[in-house]
């Protein structure tokens, strides 16, 4: 089974015409900036983009494309399949920005060799994030020889580990029980389990637990399980044909009106109305 699902890959030239606000999409992006200037807002901070420079943006996460003037780039556009691989990546706060090197570049040059005609025909998100690219994309990915795919993804890892030998681990300075505790977290987060069940398993009391967790990651370890369910829902609405109903028992609410409510506190629209404007 592959890690990776390569959606797109380009080498682009843009005219002032980068000026997108992204709320957070399926799949990650990683760019390469070749000449030029353009912005990206993201982590509550603004960053010029550099050439010669690296950038990576995890899925569903919120940025701000800017640009006033001409500026050239590659990307690479993923998803990632495999849920180990994913809860893996999950562990690391990666940095937006780290310079190219000579293994990097060429990274991206094998895959412009393996990848023809994988460029976006249009570069406005809203016109391609939506289900029905997602499917062809996947398709298109699927049918490339397994050999070719797996030195694709080979070389999507060679960029993703330039990124994490650069980035922080999130458990830094976290008790361990409570790294451990986050790792069950990933593997159980749809599964109907509480939290008083998952700190016993670790020595600790509910309250001890959750502490620890907010203290470690910023986030209490029931928001953290909401963020992980409402993600993999919004995978589903995007990539599958499953009702909404059956979304929600795939992701663990067994109530669709409450599965309703706590995906529109989320994404501030219904999950109806999130798979329309998506479609």
């Amino acid at each position: 089974m592959s890690q990776f699902c390569i959606y797109n890959f380009g080498h682009i030239v843009h005219h002032a015409d980068w000026n997108f606000k992204i709320p957070g999409s399926v799949f990650w992006r990683v760019y390469l900036m070749l000449e030029g200037v353009a912005e990206v807002v993201i982590y509550d901070r603004a960053y010029t983009l550099r050439p010669g420079h690296l950038y990576l943006i995890p899925a569903f996460t919120t940025h701000e494309d800017r640009s006033e003037s001409t500026f050239t780039h590659e990307y690479i556009h993923f998803r990632v399949e495999d849920p180990s691989l994913e809860s893996l990546l999950n562990s690391y706060s990666f940095v937006f920005e780290l310079p190219a090197t000579p293994l990097t570049v060429e990274a991206f040059g094998r895959v412009r060799e393996l990848c023809p005609g994988y460029i976006l025909e249009n570069c406005v998100p809203s016109n391609y994030e939506k289900k029905s690219s997602y499917q062809y994309w996947t398709s298109r990915y699927n049918a490339l020889p397994q050999n070719v795919r797996f030195e694709i993804e080979g070389c999507v890892r060679v960029i993703l580990a330039h990124f994490m030998n650069n980035s922080p681990l999130k458990k830094e300075g976290i008790r361990p029980e409570v790294i451990k505790l986050q790792a069950l977290l990933d593997r159980h987060y749809c599964d109907d389990i509480s939290i008083s069940d998952l700190a016993s398993q670790a020595g600790l009391r509910a309250e001890s637990f959750i502490r620890a967790f907010r203290q470690g990651y910023n986030i209490t370890p029931h928001a953290y399980i909401m963020m992980r369910r409402i993600n993999e829902a919004k995978n589903l609405l995007l990539l599958t044909s499953l009702s909404v109903k059956e979304i929600a028992a795939r992701v663990g609410f067994s109530d669709p009106s409450y599965f309703g409510a706590v995906f529109r506190r989320h994404t501030s629209m219904t999950p109806n109305r999130f798979r329309r404007e998506h479609f």
